[in-house]
């Protein structure tokens, strides 16, 4: 029986709900630049559970200058490309220029050119637009998924793991193949579900376990399982409000000491 959830587990597993945040992310010149992540889990940032504008604010950022890149990594997190200007991780078979096939990893240059930033959000960009495209021409739709699932094996690099829950307990997950790729995984998980519109799993936002939609639910928004249901739903709704009252509470007086 799990009795306490183990704390180096997130750091293995980059979860598409659930990533490390790499420090100091920061601008030189034309790349993006970052640190390697703390050793001691308390000195970590995570990333928030996202919902779709994860991959829709992506995507804007074809043509995007270096502050917009650097304000949307510094929420997000890097994308982890290694030296090819991919995904890193562990590859199987030739990776680029290399000529050998075998396994190998190749590790994140944390030094990430904004050209390759901004190619990536073309690809996403124009993979949503092929996506919209593509639902009223059955050929083309199949042609599009292919194409959504060599983004999900080769940038997401998604795979089912057995991870730990905030409760302790064990549930089959996706997963990235590199601790510094949990965007790329998220983002190549967001266009699948986008793709597979209602038919695809969402994650619950009481349990972060993974679900069926019900006929309504969409992914944009926050959803719950049956198991938790309307009363988190209520909770999560009851947390904003008061949050905003206390915001708006320490405005007004602000404004009153002034």
């Amino acid at each position: 029986m799990v009795n306490e959830l183990p704390t180096d587990m997130p750091s293995d597993y980059p979860l598409v709900d659930r990533w490390v945040i790499s420090p100091n992310i920061r601008l030189e010149g034309d790349y993006l630049c970052y640190d390697p992540r703390p050793s001691d889990p308390k000195d970590r940032r995570w990333a928030k559970r996202p919902t779709a504008r994860l991959l829709w604010d992506f995507a804007q950022l074809a043509e995007a200058d270096g502050k917009a890149i650097l304000e949307y990594a510094c929420k997000w997190g890097a994308l982890g490309l290694c030296r090819h200007g991919e995904i890193s991780g562990i590859w199987w078979g030739r990776h680029s220029d290399d000529t050998l096939w075998d396994s190998r990893i190749c590790e994140p240059t944390r030094r990430e050119p904004l050209e390759d930033w901004r190619y990536h959000a073309e690809v996403f960009g124009d993979l949503l637009s092929l996506i919209e495209r593509g639902r009223a021409e059955p050929i083309k739709a199949i042609v599009v998924t292919i194409e959504v699932n060599r983004i999900a094996a080769t940038f997401g690099r998604l795979r089912p793991v057995l991870a730990y829950t905030d409760s302790g307990e064990l549930a089959l997950r996706l997963s990235g193949s590199s601790k510094e790729a949990g965007l790329a995984s998220a983002l190549a998980y967001q266009i699948m579900l986008f793709r597979a519109g209602t038919q695809g799993l969402y994650l619950c936002a009481g349990c972060g376990k993974w679900f069926e939609p019900r006929h309504g639910q969409h992914h944009n928004q926050s959803t719950y399982c049956q198991g938790c249901g309307t009363a988190a739903a209520w909770r999560a709704a009851s947390k904003r409000y008061y949050q905003r009252r206390k915001l708006a509470k320490g405005k007004s007086n602000g404004r009153q000491t002034a």
